[in-house]
């Protein structure tokens, strides 16, 4: 019944096509595969245009086709014209590219396409897998490392060309920023002397902060935070201390060589720690601490300010000497040739500057063409390509006694595919938890510290160990990714 039911399903669902002559087809490369080698499937459909537009929906797979075939890649779905002087008649083609890690014959029955809703299927295939052939009269051997090629110079500069690269940036920098430095012509530079006395600005600051009502308004934070900036201001100002960088303890600090009374001092203290509680610890002061702070705010203020004779005394004191500094630079500059001859110089150096800028950008840009050519990641693959073969010589070659290596896949994107056999357990006696909590670290330590796997965790190869039963059923699979083995060994 069930049978019958899918029969007339298929054959109403293809009505949609309109009479239109569809073809889909599922061929395999080859049918007869060593345990983990590769082949490629292709999936075709073909139909004619009849003026009605087509709706292809190839089968919609993940990483496996079967239990025991697991895809390793999928091309995307290719249109082409196969009779180039008729192209109402079209070709769709996917290529899936195929592995197997468990010994057998399997069937895969068919692929499904759903075509203008309705659904086609191509014929079955047939894949079997054949276990590679294990010479029991040889020798045990140990697992063969990676092949050691001769390091060079120019190997070196690959692994390192980064760090020469940020090296050499640093010197040309530095060495450009010495001549600078040397060379250029000296400033006479004048200090900004105030035409008012510091207090001033900072009353009028407070009495409008104290008009503009923040706190009152919930501007609590903002109200605190205006507070110590005003009074910083103030203190470097007329104290000149490094206020508005330093701490409330390093300012208290240097005010006790000042002339200020204590009771003072404890009115600044209360200013400044409750501002620092309300913008770092997030305190909610009461109302009068609130206004506590402004009010010993413009009393500290008003009892230390200049007199307005102490401040035209200093006002005349910095004058003069600003003054005296002037004319002695004046006289240095004039009667000193060397002085001059430098200040030439360092004219002509700035004009080097960007020749200096220019060269070194391009050694930069140099030294990445070379990583670039020299060090990409198609080449790495085929070296990894040539170790894996190299490898498979000696394949199929016993580990331990419990574990026989297979074979060695050299994948893209730098990835080593090491395929194992349990050859003497079963997966269903086989405690998976176990297995993955005792060999995944211990593999793991071998990554990052066995020196034979150097070279490859300096070009950041994808290690992949995969495990099978002694009956070649798939058991459990580690990846590895450069992220990880190098993580746990920083």
């Amino acid at each position: 019944m069930n049978k019958l039911l899918y029969i007339l399903i298929f054959l109403f669902g293809s009505l949609g096509l309109s009479a239109q002559t569809v073809d889909v087809n599922a061929s395999i490369d080859t049918n007869f595969l060593l345990i983990g080698e590769q082949t490629q499937i292709e999936l075709k459909v073909q139909y004619r245009l009849d003026g009605e537009p087509v709706s292809v929906k190839f089968p919609e797979l993940t990483d496996t086709i079967s239990e025991f075939i697991e895809i390793i890649h999928m091309s995307s779905v290719d249109t082409v014209y196969p009779d180039k002087n008729d192209l109402s008649l079209v070709e769709q083609v996917q290529k899936i590219t195929v592995t197997s890690f468990d010994s057998g014959s399997y069937i895969i029955p068919y692929f499904e396409f759903n075509i203008n809703n309705g659904l086609f299927q191509t014929g079955p295939l047939q894949i079997e897998v054949r276990p590679v052939e294990v010479d029991t009269a040889n020798a045990i051997f140990d697992i063969k490392g990676p092949i050691e090629e001769p390091f060079s110079f120019v190997d070196w500069i690959k692994n390192n060309w980064i760090w020469i690269a940020i090296i050499l940036v640093l010197l040309a920098g530095g060495i450009i920023l010495i001549r600078y430095l040397k060379n250029r012509p000296e400033k006479i530079t004048e200090e900004i002397i105030p035409d008012i006395p510091p207090h001033i600005a900072t009353l009028q600051k407070l009495e409008k902060l104290q008009t503009d009502k923040l706190w009152q308004g919930g501007k609590v934070k903002l109200y605190h935070s205006e507070i110590s900036e005003i009074i910083r201001e103030y203190l470097e100002k007329r104290y000149e201390v490094n206020a508005l960088e330093n701490t409330t303890d390093e300012i208290m600090q240097s005010l006790r060589f000042n002339s200020i009374l204590p009771d003072q001092l404890a009115k600044l203290n209360q200013v400044l720690v409750l501002s620092d509680l309300v913008k770092f610890a997030k305190e909610q002061p009461l109302a009068n601490e609130n206004e506590m702070s402004l009010l010993n705010a413009l009393e500290f203020v008003k009892s230390t300010k200049w007199s307005d004779e102490e401040f035209v005394s200093i006002v005349e004191a910095k004058k003069e000497k600003v003054l005296m500094d002037k004319q002695s630079k004046i006289e240095e500059v004039s009667n000193s040739k060397k002085s001059i001859e430098k200040t030439k110089s360092g004219v002509k150096n700035n004009k080097n500057i960007k020749k200096y800028i220019g060269g070194l950008i391009g050694f930069v840009i140099a030294l990445l063409l070379f990583q670039f050519f020299f060090n990409s990641t198609s080449i790495i693959d085929k070296q990894l390509s040539k170790m894996a073969n190299e490898i498979n010589t000696h394949c199929p070659m016993m580990a331990d006694e419990e574990t026989r290596m297979d074979n060695v896949l050299a994948l893209p994107d730098k990835t080593i595919q090491y395929n194992y056999t349990l050859v003497n357990l079963e997966k269903d006696k086989i405690d998976i938890n176990l297995i993955e909590e005792s060999l995944r670290p211990s593999i793991l330590n071998i990554i990052e510290t066995d020196p034979s796997m150097k070279t490859l965790r300096d070009i950041d190869v994808t290690f992949i160990y995969n495990y099978r039963d002694k009956n070649s059923i798939h058991v459990i699979k580690f990846n590895f990714t450069p992220e990880e083995y190098k993580t746990n060994a920083e």
